[in-house]
């Protein structure tokens, strides 16, 4: 009995047998019993038994040979695999707690079952095409190398089948290599609790066409899962994965992928750690294609710790999907690459208590990224991320779209790169952003889209819905810095920086329609980059309750811009302003803005007009308190803008200059009703500045500005120009220095000016381009309508007036007045008839000029009337005034009621009348117009050559009054006088019957001798003629075009009479008026003349020969050749045309060359010749002359 693998006892009963090279193994008390056999050999045997081995498992009396034999080996080797297992491969159940596997097996089996707790270690040990298959609890397998080209079927494709608990794998070399497509699993586990996979080397290639499941790990249903220091490189095709919503229609979206790295479903303490990942896409399938490289679904106490998962894809590839209670994802390092589309690193959904910390995430995209996204499908989700190092490029990054119910963002660095990105993108329920370094550095080169809720934009934070707090972040943006809609927003203590990359609408914070919103102790930065067409805001609150803008450094660089203006609705006087280029802009109601330090200064020019708003508020019950403002801008620049009812501008320094034209401090549109108060307001600028301007488009403007320091110094000052329905001016302070100083300027409806100080220091010269609809000047106060009370101020320039209100209704009393020359009373220039002034100190006397337009006919009586009266109406008599028209002074002197007239007898039109009067203690001057008209009206005439049309014109009396009819009138044209009756209208008329031409007629009044001229037309019947040049019988024609007496042309059959040559010619003329005729003379000039309706005209016709030759003079048969040449009917050689010549009786025919020229050879005798050239009956003769 020899070389036998035998599980049971051995029980010999005959003699003289030989046992040997066999392994016996039984579990009986012997392996072997020989009775009571003799001579019977049992050696070299592996020999076990219950309890004994070798020779003592053998029983034997004295008379066999026992020895040699020895223990049962544990070492499983290609030769003796089949002592272990079966010849399916099940384990056979042997007493081992260990088994070594030795060398190669070699497809000697389908899958090697397991199913006893055993420890099985490799030595050198190689499975090729055979599976593992583990069914019992307690076993731990250890340095095996594992190589599959195809799905072993008895596992359901997996190299590994995991169905018992507490298992082990350690030290495990696999390669699994598919070339078709069925289902494959290196590691396959479900429903287990305990296995660690460890020191580990995993190669999977999968060949999934889409039908078939490809995973290098499949484990669920499963508890105490841990994979620790292994390496899988993994490739996959990338695949269409099925998406259904359940239930239906919950909006709760679940994923079905095919292809993925590491899968693990329903995982109660799973541990990743230290492994590396590697997955890589090798084929693409369907539409949508994607890889998932770790899968984590619906686990509950996740550790994923250093690990590195590195995953390239094609449409969509994830790095890590986790759905977790309990969960932490630590000190990691990602690295994802989409080639086609879009890329994730880690994606988190339906997960509690779990922090994902310490990771480096870089992650690449040819479109979209997203190294963290979270709360797809909503729900429960409440994570914490710390510490992470992100760093993504792509087209659209979005570098954490977190979407959960609490999500917090603490201490991260995370810079993305690309066209449109966002660093943040957070729409979760609530969520804390703190202590994070943020870098979005997209280029806005060009416009793109996603499918995501978030717009494609690039901003460091974009929150949508979500209560916030933003604190303590470096924020460094290439066009946005937070971007928020809806939710609570608390944005404190950071830094926050952004430079304008240009491409699109920019903004260091923008919120809308947020409940709640506090933006406190930031220090902003804000350059922008705008060529006109983008917005560029530093900060923008919009349509928000309760915001609070406080204690905030902010530093704004910005270009000044064109702002678009339109009247809404048109016709209404509503002038409504789109500005690009603004600071602050807050459009919320309830704001506070209070202690920041708001600095803008302007960095380049777009647009004609182009202007920066610093400061803009559109709110009502607004406060705007203990602010510092400091604005320097281009052309156009205001510090503050405001709007609303209920605002209160208190405590604050606000300083606007201009470095070119227009410098404002505050400006207050309508509807608004404020409070200004104790504020210092500055404004320069090298032509006009205001410290404020209220109402320029909308007059419902309300204000009391009280206790306010204005000072104001450019070359045209307006301290305060006001148009509001009621503006009360209280006790404050104006200093202004420039050429020309207004402190209050208005046409408010009801204006209040009490108990201010005015001092002003203007020189007075100059002739500033100030554009403002109040002239300047330098004056205290100037109303140029409405109601005006000016009381208790002390008013002190050096301009002619302290106060003017000449236009309003105004009340001037009990103030201290001083000006250039006048005081009290007398600095006061107002309408007698509609203002009150009295008691104004110093005292001192007041005057009037008053002088009204004048319109009259020439030659009539009426004179320009002059008065001259005191401050109570009463007229100064005995006065010299002075006027002044067309060039030339004089003097008049009023008479006893203080009026004096002045005559005008100047010619028919419009002039500038002045009238002037000085003394000790008045310079006035009144300007009007004087306008004389004409009591001849006609109009310039055109007509055709004797048509109907005539020339009228009306006569008046110097009342303007027709003149009585039958009176007669004279008309001089081409110096012939005729005269003429006017009719019961006063109109005359005169027939033009003159030759075509053009005539000026004058026509006179014998009533006053005025003289008017028009211009008279007379245009022939017969146009569009014109001299004719052709050759000889080409098509050319002469063509006239006839005019009928309306002046347009005629239509058919008109005739029309042409002479030329001293022949007459008749032709009709054609639906367009055109008549024509052939030309068909011998070469030469003639004139020709076109006759119709006793119109005439001429021209002359010319026609050139097109057969042209010249003498030729020889000596007999010398080679001279006689040469004509022949052109067509535009003058051009007319080559390949036949010439007869007819010389000595003789004709020849020649054909032209290239050049148009025919030639004859010349062989006569000496003499003179003349020689005929003929063609298409043209003849020339020419001479030749032969000498012998």
């Amino acid at each position: 009995l020899t070389n036998n693998i035998i599980t049971s006892t051995v029980t010999v009963k005959s003699s003289g047998n030989t046992i040997q090279e066999n392994i016996i193994d039984s579990v009986d008390e012997y392996a072997v019993d020989l009775g009571n056999t003799v001579d019977n050999e049992v050696s070299y045997n592996n020999i076990s038994a219950a309890s004994l081995y070798g020779d003592e498992a053998v029983k034997a009396n004295e008379n066999n040979s026992v020895h040699d034999n020895g223990n049962i080996t544990n070492i499983v080797t290609k030769d003796n695999f089949f002592y272990f297992f079966d010849d399916e491969g099940n384990y056979k159940g042997l007493n081992f707690t260990d088994l070594i596997f030795k060398g190669e097996f070699d497809e000697i089996v389908d899958v090697i079952t397991i199913n006893a707790p055993l420890n099985i270690v490799g030595l050198d040990a190689v499975l090729k095409n055979i599976a593992l298959n583990l069914v019992n609890d307690s076993i731990s397998i250890s340095n095996f190398t594992m190589n599959l080209d195809k799905a072993p079927d008895a596992t359901g494709g997996s190299a590994i089948l995991v169905d018992g608990n507490n298992i082990s794998l350690d030290t495990f070399v696999v390669s699994y290599a598919l070339n078709e497509s069925t289902d494959a699993y290196i590691i396959y586990a479900e429903d287990i609790e305990g296995l660690d996979v460890t020191n580990s080397e995993f190669t999977f290639i999968g060949a999934t066409d889409g039908s078939a499941i490809n995973n290098a790990v499949h484990i669920t249903e499963s508890a105490d899962i841990e994979l620790s220091n292994n390496t899988f490189d993994i490739g996959i095709p990338s695949c269409y994965v099925d998406w259904k919503e359940i239930p239906a229609g919950s909006g709760n979206w679940v994923k079905f992928p095919v292809a993925e790295g590491l899968v693990f479903n329903e995982i109660a303490e799973l541990a990743l750690s230290n492994n590396n990942i590697v997955v890589e896409y090798n084929d693409i399938v369907g539409s949508f294609d994607s890889i998932y490289a770790v899968d984590i679904k619906s686990g509950e106490d996740v550790s994923i710790l250093n690990n590195t998962i590195a995953a390239t894809g094609y449409s969509y590839i994830y790095g890590l999907y986790l759905e977790t209670e309990n969960g932490i994802v630590d000190n990691n390092q990602f690295d994802i690459c989409a080639e086609g589309y879009y890329a994730n690193a880690i994606e988190i959904e339906a997960s509690t208590n779990t922090t994902i910390s310490n990771n480096i995430l870089n992650v690449e995209s040819t479109n979209v990224s997203y190294p963290v996204f979270s709360g797809m499908n909503g729900g429960d989700l409440e994570v914490e991320y710390v510490a992470n190092t992100i760093n993504s490029t792509a087209d659209i990054v979005y570098g954490m779209e977190l979407c959960g119910s609490f999500e917090a963002i603490i201490d991260n660095n995370i810079t993305v790169n690309g066209n449109k990105t966002t660093a943040l993108a957070i729409e979760s329920k609530k969520s804390i952003i703190k202590g994070n370094n943020i870098n979005a550095l997209g280029t806005d080169e060009a416009p793109s889209k996603t499918g995501d809720a978030f717009e494609a934009m690039t901003a460091a934070i974009h929150l949508y819905s979500s209560d916030a707090l933003v604190e303590g972040n470096v924020i460094n943006s290439n066009s946005k810095g937070i971007y928020a809609d809806f939710g609570i927003i608390d944005i404190e203590s950071n830094e926050i920086n952004v430079i304008d990359n240009g491409g699109d609408n920019s903004y260091g914070i923008i919120i809308s329609k947020a409940d709640d919103v506090a933006i406190v102790s930031n220090n902003i930065t804000y350059v922008g980059n705008t060529d006109g067409s983008k917005i560029n805001n530093a900060i923008l609150i919009d349509s928000c309750d309760n915001m609070e803008l406080s204690l905030n450094n902010i530093d704004i660089t910005i270009p000044s811009c064109y702002v678009d203006w339109k009247e809404v609705p048109a016709g209404s006087g509503n002038w409504v302003a789109s500005p690009v280029s603004q600071g602050v802009v807050v459009k919320s109601d309830n704001a506070v803005i209070n202690e920041n330090n708001i600095s803008l200064e302007y960095d380049g020019v777009v647009g004609a007009y182009d202007t920066i708003y610093t400061v803009t508020v559109s709110s009502d019950n607004a406060t705007i308190e203990s602010n510092n403002i400091e604005a320097l801008g281009h052309t156009y620049i205001y510090a503050l803008q405001v709007s609303g009812d209920g605002l209160t501008i208190k405590d604050n320094n606000i300083c606007s200059e201009s470095d070119v034209y227009y410098a404002d401090g505050i400006n207050i549109e309508g509807p608004a009703s404020a409070v200004v108060e104790n504020n210092i307001i500055e404004a320069t600028s090298p032509m006009v500045s205001y410290a404020v301007y209220s109402a320029m488009s909308n007059g419902d403007v309300k204000v009391n500005y009280t206790n306010n320091t204005v000072i104001c110094s450019s070359p045209v000052v307006y301290a305060f120009s006001l148009g509001g329905s009621l503006e009360n001016v209280t006790e404050n302070s104006f200093v202004l220095d420039g050429n020309y100083t207004t402190a209050i300027a208005s046409k408010a409806a009801e204006l209040i000016v009490k108990n201010n100080t005015v001092v002003a220091n203007a020189t007075n010269v100059g002739s500033p381009a100030a554009g403002d609809s109040i002239p300047y000047g330098t004056v205290g106060v100037k109303a140029v309508s409405g109601n005006a009370t000016v009381t208790d101020n002390d008013i002190q320039l050096n301009g002619p007036y302290t106060v003017d209100v000449v236009g309003a209704n105004a009340l001037v009393k009990d103030n201290f007045l001083i000006a250039e020359s006048l005081t009290g009373d007398a600095s006061v220039n107002y309408d007698a008839d509609k203002s009150s002034v009295y008691n104004n100190t110093p005292k001192m006397d007041k005057y009037f000029l008053n002088v009204d337009d004048l319109v009259k006919y020439y030659g009539g009586n009426e004179s320009v009337e002059i008065a001259l009266t005191d401050g109570v109406g009463k007229g100064i008599a005995g006065q010299n005034v002075t006027i002044t028209v067309n060039g030339r002074t004089y003097v008049r002197t009023t008479n006893d009621n203080g009026t004096a007239k002045f005559a005008i007898n100047l010619p028919v039109g419009t002039y500038d009348l002045s009238v002037s009067y000085a003394n000790d203690v008045a310079n006035l001057t009144s300007d009007i117009d004087v306008i004389v008209l004409s009591t001849i009206s006609g109009e310039n005439i055109v007509k055709v050559f004797r048509n109907g049309t005539q020339y009228y014109a009306n006569f008046t009396d110097v009342e303007g009054n027709p003149l009585a009819n039958g009176t007669m009138v004279r008309f001089n044209i081409n110096g012939v006088m005729y005269d003429r009756k006017v009719n019961e209208n006063g109109t005359a008329r005169l027939n033009i019957n003159l030759d075509q031409g053009t005539y000026i007629i004058t026509a006179i009044n014998p009533l006053n001798g005025e003289m008017a001229s028009n211009n008279i037309t007379v245009l022939p019947k017969i146009t569009e003629n014109s001299d004719l040049v052709k050759y000889y019988r080409n098509d050319s024609q002469y063509v006239v075009r006839i005019i009928g007496d309306d002046g347009n042309p005629v239509g058919a059959n008109e005739t029309v009479t042409f002479n030329i040559n001293g022949v007459m010619y008749e032709r009709k003329t054609n639906e367009s008026g055109y008549a024509k005729l052939n030309i068909n003379l011998q070469p030469g000039n003639y004139i020709i003349t076109a006759m119709y309706g006793g119109c005439n005209v001429a021209n002359n016709i010319t026609v050139k020969p097109i057969l042209n030759a010249t003498d030729v003079t020889m000596k007999y048969r010398d080679g001279t050749q006689f040469k004509a040449s022949l052109v067509d009917g535009q003058g051009n050689p007319y080559a390949d045309q036949n010439v007869t010549f007819n010389i000595n009786g003789v004709f020849y025919n020649r054909e032209t060359d290239s050049q148009g020229i025919a030639k004859l050879n010349i062989n006569l005798m000496a003499g003179e010749y003349i020689i005929t050239s003929m063609y298409n009956n043209v003849a020339i003769s020419n001479k030749i002359t032969i000498s012998a």
